[in-house]
C-alpha cells in the first residue's frame, strides 16, 4: 500500500542581505509554516510597519527586515535549520551612552546547558554577531550589562523601541 502523498508546506522565509554571505541562497524559515494574513499594530511580524532584524545563521550578519517572502517545501524535514530554534537576544546599546534598545533574532542549537546563557554573553561581548542596529553602533555588550535571552515561542516579534519590556534593561 503507498503512503498518502503529503501536500507542499508553504513557510515564510528570510534570505541573508550580505553580499559576503555564501549562503544567502539558502532560505531561514520563520517558526510557522502558512502563517496569517499581514495583521496591522498587533506587534506580530511581518506586519509591513516594524522591523524584524535577524542573524544570518551561517554569517552571523544581522539584517533588518520589514517583510518575507513565501517558500514551498516539499518535505518540511528538509527544511533548511529545522532542528534549530529562534532565540530572542535583547539589551540596550552600551556605546557612548546611548541606550537605544537593540533586539536581534538568532538560531540556536535546542540544547541548553547551565553555561548557555554564558556563552551567549561572551559571544555578544566579543563581536559574534555583526551588522545592523536601531542606532547604528556594533553589536556589543558591557561586562555587567543586562541582557535578555529568551526562546521565541510562535511568531516573532517585530522591534519595538516603545514596548514596556524596556523598563527592565
Amino acid at each position: 500500500m503507498k503512503s498518502p502523498i503529503k501536500p507542499p508546506e508553504v513557510w515564510e522565509c528570510l534570505y541573508c542581505l550580505s553580499a559576503e554571505c555564501q549562503h544567502k541562497t539558502i532560505p531561514i524559515p520563520l517558526p510557522f509554516a502558512t502563517p496569517p494574513p499581514v495583521e496591522q499594530n498587533l506587534g506580530w511580524w511581518p506586519n509591513r510597519v516594524d522591523w524584524l532584524y535577524v542573524a544570518c545563521p551561517e554569517c552571523r550578519q544581522i539584517s533588518a527586515y520589514v517583510t518575507s517572502s513565501p517558500v514551498v517545501f516539499q518535505d518540511s524535514k528538509k527544511r533548511p535549520h529545522a532542528n534549530k530554534f529562534w532565540l530572542c537576544i535583547s539589551f540596550r546599546c552600551a556605546m557612548g551612552g546611548c541606550n537605544t534598545p537593540i533586539q536581534f533574532h538568532v538560531l540556536e542549537e535546542p540544547t541548553i546547558t547551565e553555561t548557555t546563557k554564558s556563552e551567549w554573553r561572551e559571544r555578544l561581548a566579543s563581536g559574534y554577531w555583526a551588522g545592523a542596529s536601531p542606532c547604528g553602533h556594533p553589536i556589543s555588550i558591557t561586562s555587567g550589562q543586562k541582557v535578555s535571552f529568551h526562546a521565541d515561542q510562535g511568531r516573532l516579534w517585530g522591534y519595538d523601541p516603545n514596548d514596556r519590556a524596556w523598563a527592565y534593561l
